[in-house]
């Protein structure tokens, strides 16, 4: 599937939750361009523990965050929560948005 370029005009929520579901929606296992915000991860997109793991890691490299432990409660989590937990660790200054060209290459290799 190829991913589409889009440019983000600022940092603020939006763009951190459409960043973190397109980011959901390349390791679902049935891809998508973006994941919907109320896709429920595991029951949702079908995110088993490997492909948490993988979230977990692609999301620490896209916004340079600290690990993200991988834990139960995760099951019923949804793309936007995902997206609020990253926004938090943003505001708290424990990450950065990515710049284009390391969004563009992460999701490229995400994707195939």
């Amino acid at each position: 599937m190829a991913i589409e370029a889009v440019e983000y005009g600022d940092e603020g929520p939006q763009a951190v939750e459409d960043i973190v579901c397109r980011v959901i929606g390349a390791l679902a296992s049935n891809p998508v361009q973006r994941a919907a915000p109320s896709n429920v991860l595991i029951s949702g997109l079908g995110f088993g523990s490997m492909r948490l793991a993988e979230l977990a890691f692609a999301l620490q490299e896209v916004f340079d965050l600290r690990p993200i432990r991988i834990k139960n409660t995760m099951m019923d989590e949804t793309a936007a929560d995902m997206g609020r937990y990253v926004l938090n660790e943003l505001t708290e200054g424990r990450g950065s948005f990515p710049g284009q060209t390391t969004l563009a290459e992460i999701l490229k290799s995400l994707s195939g």
